[in-house]
């Protein structure tokens, strides 16, 4: 499975002291499960689409205080990179759409409101 994460550990630190660890972490869990689902979304447009099936393969896992997230085909990697493993049949046309490294750069652009979600789940939580 090709994937990306999204660490909180730096967003720990920084938690009002009025917030029990126990009600920060299920804040986190909340944001997580919506960032998921939005990431999810947000990748729609990037995401080659001939079948659906590799946009269908969307998953994501919530360890602790991580979000991995990620596609889960045979071939998603390759698409992602835009290339096999070995840097050879490099991907110079998409007649399905998309876009090499199309779950990196939803992370890259929409950021932002992933992180408004972790704070709005925070603001909720106090």
């Amino acid at each position: 499975m090709m994937s990306a994460e999204i660490d909180v550990n730096a967003a720990l630190k920084k938690i009002n002291k009025s917030l029990s660890q126990k009600s920060a972490m299920r804040a986190i869990r909340s944001g997580f499960h919506r960032i998921g689902k939005q990431l999810h979304q947000d990748s729609k447009t990037r995401v080659p689409n001939d079948t659906g099936e590799l946009y269908d393969s969307f998953n994501y896992l919530i360890d602790g205080d991580t979000l991995e997230a990620g596609f889960n085909t045979e071939y998603a990697m390759y698409q992602h990179r835009g290339m096999r493993a070995d840097g050879s049949h490099i991907i110079e046309n998409r007649p399905a759409g998309g876009e090499t490294g199309f779950l990196n750069n939803t992370l890259e652009s929409e950021i932002g409101g992933y992180i408004d979600i972790i704070q709005d789940e925070f603001k909720k939580a106090l």
